[in-house]
């Protein structure tokens, strides 16, 4: 028997930023990083983890109450769904943006997963009717923010991440706008005592710089990282929280009022 199990109601311009804050998916690029993600609904909240934390990258973000204009589970929650981030975004261009928008989630109301997705919007309606099955839960990171323990990054030993950043998106981008404009195939990030660096070098040509930003704590790290550093910067937006170590995997932490978005990178 399938009943709605959850909705969620709002902006379509804010339900389509949600969807592409999750999968790493700027504007300027066609495809999304993760193609797929969970998304995972509670009364009052959205929680949308995609990639996985045992092969990295993961990312996951935290949307708060205050995002959404109503969010609500039919009988216990979390509802869970796994969505293509493409399939959701071109249905977007079919509704006005400007037009309230709600997505209805169906399934058995036993398992709590969501086989059906539905959105309205005044006299438009969209229906995917087989969404992705359950197996792709096996490796989706829904337990990221337990890595994330008493606001600190956990290493895979436990420890927490020994070097602290505070930068912005927009000085991280200058490291992926160097690493492109060389054709590099890896981004550099140098964490000096003065705080984060812009340090390219490729074909006999070299870019240096300091990056606005400071190093709060921990040792100077010299690493490397693959492309989904690149998406994450691109993504997000504003001041960023960096969270890494020596030959370390990166954590790159967005925080306001209305959601908190985590992405994990390995170093290459």
């Amino acid at each position: 028997m399938v009943e709605r199990l959850a909705s969620i109601t709002g902006g379509l311009p804010d339900l389509v930023f949600a969807v592409r804050q999750t999968a790493l998916w700027p504007e300027d690029v066609p495809s999304p990083y993760f193609r797929r993600m969970l998304f995972r609904v509670g009364d009052g909240w959205v929680d949308t983890p995609a990639g996985s934390l045992a092969t990295a990258p993961a990312g996951f973000v935290s949307f708060t109450e205050q995002y959404f204009d109503d969010v609500r589970v039919y009988g216990d929650a979390p509802v869970k769904a796994v969505l293509d981030a493409k399939g959701i975004t071109q249905m977007a261009a079919c509704i006005d943006r400007d037009e309230q928008t709600r997505i209805d989630l169906f399934g058995d109301p036993e398992c709590r997963y969501a086989t059906e997705l539905r959105v309205s919007a005044g006299e438009t309606i969209i229906r995917f009717d087989e969404l992705p099955d359950e197996s792709f839960l096996s490796d989706v990171p829904e337990q990221m923010p337990e890595t994330f323990d008493g606001g600190r990054f956990r290493l895979a030993d436990g420890e927490p991440a020994p070097t602290v950043v505070e930068t912005t998106a927009a000085s991280l981008t200058r490291i992926v706008d160097a690493v492109e404009a060389v054709d590099g195939a890896t981004y550099p990030l140098s964490v000096t005592e003065e705080g984060p660096a812009l340090d390219v070098s490729r074909r006999g040509v070299s870019a240096c710089a300091r990056l606005p930003g400071r190093r709060v704590e921990g040792p100077s790290v010299q690493n490397r990282y693959g492309d989904a550093f690149a998406h994450a910067v691109r993504t997000l937006d504003g001041d960023l929280g960096l969270e890494t170590a020596p030959d370390g995997p990166l954590a790159i932490v967005s925080e306001n009022d209305e959601y908190t978005a985590r992405v994990v990178v390995p170093v290459r």
